[in-house]
């Protein structure tokens, strides 16, 4: 799913950009991009590329296969967005913000 948020996001994903936003393991991520590769649902994007860090986009399978998913995905965003009301999701945001925050600190060794 994260690299389906990912392409959702920004068009394409980068096994890097998924790494560093969601603090996993490469051999994770990397067997995830594989296997997609394998089915047919991603195909390498040189144009997103840049040097060593490839990226990748949905090929026309991958968007025919998992568009149903990510229209789901949508509305049902959108319905828990509704549900929780803007003040609610003001401060779940701003407690998302400072966990990645301190997240990192730890990650980093700092404290």
């Amino acid at each position: 799913m994260l690299v389906l948020y990912t392409i959702r996001e920004t068009g394409f994903c980068t096994q890097k950009q998924i790494c560093d936003n969601y603090l996993l393991p490469r051999q994770t991520i990397n067997h995830v991009i594989g296997t997609m590769r394998q089915e047919g649902l991603l195909q390498l994007s040189r144009e997103h590329s840049r040097g060593r860090e490839k990226a990748f986009v949905l090929t026309e399978k991958g968007r025919q296969a998992l568009q149903p998913v990510l229209d789901r995905l949508n509305r049902a965003e959108e319905q828990a967005v509704e549900q929780l009301g803007r003040e609610k999701l003001h401060h779940l945001t701003e407690l998302m913000q400072e966990y990645a925050h301190t997240l990192r600190l730890n990650m980093n060794g700092e404290e």
